[in-house]
């Protein structure tokens, strides 16, 4: 949430989205340990203790590959496009009339 910070003061956060799956595929973590990294921890409740959290399965289901020249190290685990589209529809525009 560090990063979050260098952009935006706490208290103008209404709402944090934290992923609440934390099964993550072996080679992922296999492939975190070799960059001595490891994945996002959900650490927000005392950060964030004005914004509202909501938790859900947001990650991909498959391991970020990089490209051949793509020369950033990248994440290796995604949020899944699908899941988060669905998790924000349930979440704000269940009831949305427009």
């Amino acid at each position: 949430m560090d990063e979050v910070n260098r952009y935006y003061a706490l208290e103008d956060l209404d709402y944090v989205i934290v992923n609440n799956n934390m099964s993550y595929p072996e080679d992922a973590l296999e492939k975190y340990a070799a960059q001595q990294a490891v994945p996002v921890k959900d650490d927000v409740a005392e950060t964030y203790k004005s914004s509202q959290i909501l938790r859900g399965d947001l990650i991909a289901d498959t391991i970020f590959q990089s490209g051949a020249g793509d020369v950033l190290q990248r994440s290796i685990l995604r949020h899944d496009p699908n899941k988060v589209s669905a998790f924000l529809q349930e979440h704000f525009f269940a009831n949305f009339e427009g």
